[in-house]
């Protein structure tokens, strides 16, 4: 006891008095020094017990156990390791035992079944070295006999394991007793030791072992063999149950057994810590490595690997070791040189070898989500999964966890084939509405592709119908039965298309071969002719591309449906097709801009129409591309057409080559109807011809002239008719090629402004800047731009009308109606506004104009309208005509121009790239300064 310390003792005197006749008690304090008066003791509660010590008292499976303190020799290897005339020695309680020298004994337990869940738990103190301490569950007193030692290593039956080893005596721990504690213990310090038992003894799902003895081992081989001494108490045997691991398997969420074995790198060689076990989470979607960690799970059944497999799964790296890695075995755990790569490191601070797949990225801290083509490492049978944290000098060291694991083969590609075709079902054997494609994915052209394929796959959905290629891919996927050219027919291919962010070139192809056709290369016109369409450009292709352009081609933010007719195409198409390929080509910067999308691909070879050669006639409310295939498809359901699809009845009725030819068509026999009667008012208001065009640039007596009531009276007779007749739009450099179907008119001033208040008093916008390089026909300049001050004051007057991109639609109709009342008659004539802002037209496509904070709105409108088609088939002639009623003008319901846009948006009358266009040039209240710097910073520049 310490100075000052209160403390209890627990003398066995028994050990020392054994047999001895006592008759007196003593109490010593000893003080032999100077003053014989120092030192003060006081001992109290004096008990002399007889205490039973024939057994030791332990817990099994809940219950308390009491073993008899008959002590028995363990041998080892055939021979004798005990010292028989030392004890084991049973304290008072009967919890605990004390180990003094040499001893190999063992007690005689109830008759028990070991599992892979058996778990041993104990207090272990070492006061004095021994060579090593150990613990055995035995149903013999034979330990690693030879019979057993000389066995092949699935033979072997091991009992016990090492708790400490401070002599560090070179045993073959693993191979003869069973392992040994990661963790040694320490001598002086108590340690509250779990042994993972089952785990330990290698035993598997279901397999069981009797056991009938627990045997302690201190062996001590130096001097007179008594010099060790430990102390073993609260000793528990029981079973633990493991939360189980939850795994995707093909689509099938698998719940995993959790028992774990020993992973070696090869052929019975050492790696793994026995008692440390992966730790698995709640849910069973995480597993956790700490510390020197191979250890490896089998699945319930095996799984089979394709060259299209692949493996997905969060790592999250906590503590680096020297290798993290997680396998996919085979039959045969044992880690083999057989040219199979079946693991996939994912940190370390030390190298791989070849054995390996290093994934990236690679040793990141924190949290990674890893998603590999493993198909293209190795193919056949997984019966387990391996997770390694290898860290050999410091085996207690490093934490890392696997979550979320996943294998699955890649979705196919599903081509469709359009209903009515047989030709093509016929010649590929097949009764199905679509061929399927392996999604195996090959480099399409050489060197073109970032790579490498097998960790940067294009995203095949899980519907099978679309392909998401993000940065540089060059991809091409092999038929899974070629396409003859005698079975392809007319060979017309639909698909959709998305541009999220746009790349360079973006095409699709089907080849002959895995070259891409390059027409500018007269080597390889004659073998290699073009093969790819692309639909959307962002680089010159030069004067000769080696790829067909769309005419439509699809702008970043935007969306199409493609429709091209092949056959008409590609030239000398004498061989199979043998590959679908797509381009998404990027070579800036790290190439890894881009993301598009082409989905619903699907091949038509019998295109022909139902309605060429029948007469009909159709009544349409407006005469929009989509209202008129509705008309389309309603008239194929009244004759009973077989195809359902009323665009690809137009292709087919005008023998296009491409959709644009399709939408175009209707567009104009649309747009003729609104042109039957038309009044061109530019034309009449003036005998100068030029007039309209000079205003319109901010020029003309319009503008400057002294007597507006004279030079201007007959606007005001053309808008008696503007309420009955449709007025033509004005052919001029500022309004024509309105991409995005909207235009606006700008005024600065008004002829009754002064000169100290010029601007107009209905002011509603500031102008932000002008792009010069847009508007150069107006401003007799060829390049530049103009910035203007941003006050937060409203000065100049804007207002504009939409009517999107369908220029078949009455909105389009009446473009010129909405023109004439925003630039002439309204605002000019009424209000007396004139002069535009400099270096802009005072009225123009919105992409001519400058950049505003707002403008105003007004929508013609023809309630009334109607517009019939009629087909004379012996004349092959579709024609249109309108009956028109009145037209009427009001301020957009939305309030504004930009929200009037997004409306017709909204009713698919423009596209969100559109909007967004839109929204670029009508900026906002206070938003000319962001506005600027983002116009300036595509030049170069800075906005001060």
């Amino acid at each position: 006891a310490a100075l000052g310390e209160v403390s209890s003792q627990s003398i066995p005197v028994g050990q020392f008095l054994n047999g001895k006749q006592v008759k007196y008690l003593a109490i010593l304090q000893d003080s032999d020094g100077t003053d014989k008066s120092v030192g003060s003791s006081t001992f109290s509660d004096l008990m002399l017990v007889q205490h039973d010590t024939n057994s030791l008292e332990i817990e099994v499976d809940g219950e308390d156990v009491y073993l008899d303190n008959v002590q028995l020799e363990y041998r080892w290897k055939d021979g004798s390791q005990d010292t028989s005339q030392f004890k084991m020695n049973l304290a008072e309680d009967g919890k605990s035992l004390q180990i003094n020298g040499n001893n190999w004994k063992a007690l005689a337990i109830p008759a028990r079944n070991v599992t892979t869940k058996t778990v041993i738990e104990l207090d272990v103190v070492v006061d004095s070295d021994a060579d090593f301490l150990a613990i055995f569950l035995t149903d013999t007193l034979e330990g690693a006999p030879n019979s057993q030692r000389h066995a092949p290593q699935e033979y072997r039956v091991r009992h016990g394991v090492v708790l400490q080893n401070p002599r560090e005596n070179n045993g073959n721990w693993r191979d003869d007793v069973g392992g040994i504690l990661t963790n040694k213990l320490v001598t002086g310090e108590p340690r509250r030791v779990t042994i993972p038992y089952g785990v330990m003894m290698e035993l598997d799902e279901g397999e069981t072992r009797e056991v009938t003895y627990i045997a302690f081992v201190q062996d001590d081989d130096v001097g007179d063999k008594s010099g060790s001494r430990s102390t073993w108490s609260g000793i528990r045997i029981y079973e633990q149950d493991r939360d189980p691991l939850q795994l995707n398997l093909y689509g099938q969420n698998v719940t995993v057994t959790n028992i774990q074995h020993e992973m070696h790198a090869n052929s019975n060689d050492i790696q793994d810590n026995r008692d440390v076990l992966l730790s698995v989470s709640n849910d069973g979607k995480t597993i956790t490595a700490t510390g020197n960690t191979w250890k490896y799970v089998p699945l319930p059944s095996p799984i089979e690997v394709t060259e299209d497999t692949v493996l997905k799964f969060d790592f999250d790296l906590v503590g680096e070791g020297e290798h993290h890695f997680f396998c996919l075995l085979p039959d045969n755990y044992i880690r083999n040189n057989d040219g199979r790569r079946d693991c996939f490191g994912t940190a370390g601070s030390h190298n791989f070898d070849s054995n390996y797949r290093t994934l990236q990225p690679f040793r990141v801290m924190g949290t990674s989500t890893y998603e590999y083509l493993v198909g293209s490492e190795f193919t056949g049978t997984v019966r387990n999964i391996g997770f390694g944290l290898d860290n050999d000098a410091d085996k207690l060291a490093g934490q890392s966890s696997w979550a979320n694991i996943e294998v699955f083969n890649l979705p196919e590609i599903v081509m469709g084939l359009a209903l009515p075709d047989t030709r093509l079902r016929s010649n590929l054997g097949i009764t199905t509405d679509y061929i399927s494609i392996k999604n195996i994915q090959l480099q399409y052209d050489t060197s073109q592709d970032t790579g490498p394929i097998k960790s940067n796959l294009a995203v095949v959905s899980q519907e099978h119908n679309s392909i998401q290629f993000l940065g540089n891919m060059w991809r091409a996927w092999e038929l899974t039965t070629p396409l003859s050219p005698s079975s392809l027919g007319d060979f017309i291919v639909s698909f959709d298309f998305k541009i999220v962010e746009k790349g360079e070139i973006h095409a699709i192809c089907f080849d002959e071969n895995l070259e891409y056709g390059n027409a500018d290369d007269p080597k390889q016109t004659g073998v290699d002719p073009r093969r790819c369409v692309a639909v959307g450009v962002f680089q010159n292709l030069g004067d000769v591309p080696d790829v067909f352009v769309a005419p439509n081609l699809t702008p970043e933010g935007g969306s199409h449906h493609y429709v091209f007719n092949l056959s008409k195409m590609f030239e000398r198409l004498y061989n199979d097709i043998n590959y679908i390929a797509f381009v998404s080509d990027n070579d800036v910067g790290d190439k890894s801009g881009g993301d598009v999308t082409f989905s619903n691909i699907m091949i038509h070879t019998e295109v022909s129409s139902c309605l060429k050669d029948i007469d009909f006639e159709m009544n349409l409310n407006d005469c929009s591309v989509d209202d008129f295939l509705t008309a389309i498809g309603n008239k194929m359901t009244e004759i009973g057409c077989v195809n359902t699809d009323p665009f690809m009845e137009m292709f087919a009725f005008w023998d296009a080559t491409n959709d644009s030819e399709v939408t175009k068509n209707i567009e104009k026999i649309c747009a003729s109807a609104y042109l039957e009667d038309a009044v061109d008012f530019s034309e009449a208001l003036s005998l100068e011809g030029q007039l309209v065009g000079e205003f319109i640039d901010g020029g003309s007596v319009y503008n400057y002239g002294s007597n507006q009531a004279k030079d201007a009276s007959r606007i005001k007779y053309f808008d008696d008719k503007a309420s009955s007749r449709v007025l033509t739009y004005p052919d001029h450099h500022a309004l024509d090629h309105c991409d995005i179907g909207a235009a606006m008119c700008c005024f600065v001033t008004s002829t009754g402004a002064s000169a100290e208040s010029p601007a107009p008093s209905n002011a509603n916008a500031e102008a932000c800047y002008t792009d010069i390089k847009a508007s150069r026909y107006s401003a007799h300049v060829r390049n530049g731009y103009s910035i203007y001050p941003s006050d937060g004051a409203n000065d100049i007057y804007c207002e504009g009308f939409a009517w999107g991109t369908d220029k078949g639609s009455i909105d389009a109709g009446l473009k010129g109606n909405e023109l004439f009342k925003v630039g002439f008659m309204n605002n000019f004539y009424t209000n007396g506004l004139v002069e535009q802002v400099p270096a802009a037209p005072m009225c123009g496509c919105i992409d001519r104009m400058p950049v505003v904070t707002d403008a105003k709105c007004i929508e013609a409108t023809a309630a009334s309208a109607s517009v019939t088609i009629t087909y004379d088939s012996t004349l092959e002639d579709l024609g249109a005509s309108l009956t028109l009623g009145d037209i009427t003008y009001s301020e957009c319901s939305e309030g504004n121009l930009l929200d009037h846009y997004k409306a017709l948006a909204d009713k698919g009358r423009a596209g969100a790239e559109d909007v967004t266009y839109m929204e670029s040039r009508i900026v906002g209240d206070g938003n000319c300064p962001v506005a600027t710097s983002s116009f300036l910073a595509t030049l170069g520049l800075t906005f001060a």
